[in-house]
């Protein structure tokens, strides 16, 4: 539930910070991605359909359509999917590039069909394709971010504390230096 809060706040706060020419990140997709990663059963689906519902109301389009389509990506990606454990780092990322380009272009494709949008150029499939691999690229950073916190709580308390103080280092010097404006 506050995963998908934290997400719903970033859609509506911070997605045009996070814009890089016309392309943006869709928060809202990585809620799917999270949960069909970490639960099993029916909660997926329904924490699918609730983040697509919700990202229908942001885009102030016909409700229902994301909503469905999530839906179906959340129930196609649990049906197929290994048990969590046996899960290596490709197969993690292969899911979060499926599931973030399946549901994004599921929900397009839907709302062209219901007569929403109109593809007047391959443009727009294209900026839909690429606000995917943003967002995709998001959700694996995210994930190397929680394996990183993940590895370092399973290391002794002294060797923790070298390994966050190295961490916290390199993350500084990357910010300032992808950042010189900081």
């Amino acid at each position: 539930m506050l995963l998908t809060y934290l997400a719903l706040a970033c859609q509506v706060s911070l997605r045009t910070d996070f814009t890089i020419g016309s392309t943006a990140p869709d928060f809202l997709w990585l809620v799917p991605v999270a949960v069909v990663l970490t639960i099993d059963g029916w909660p997926v689906i329904f924490w699918a359909a609730l983040v697509g519902l919700l990202s229908d109301g942001i885009a102030g389009d016909r409700l229902g359509v994301g909503m469905l389509s999530v839906s179906i990506v959340a129930l196609i990606a649990q049906t197929f999917r290994q048990s969590r454990s046996r899960q290596s780092a490709i197969a993690i990322s292969c899911w979060v590039c499926f599931i973030v380009f399946a549901a994004s272009l599921l929900t397009f494709s839907s709302r062209i069909v219901m007569a929403d949008y109109h593809v007047s150029d391959f443009g727009s499939v294209l900026q839909v394709v690429l606000d995917a691999a943003y967002t995709s690229l998001l959700g694996l950073a995210t994930i190397l971010c929680f394996w990183i916190v993940k590895r370092l709580l399973r290391q002794p308390r002294s060797l923790r504390t070298q390994s966050a103080m190295r961490v916290l280092s390199m993350v500084t010097a990357l910010l300032v230096v992808g950042f010189p404006g900081c």
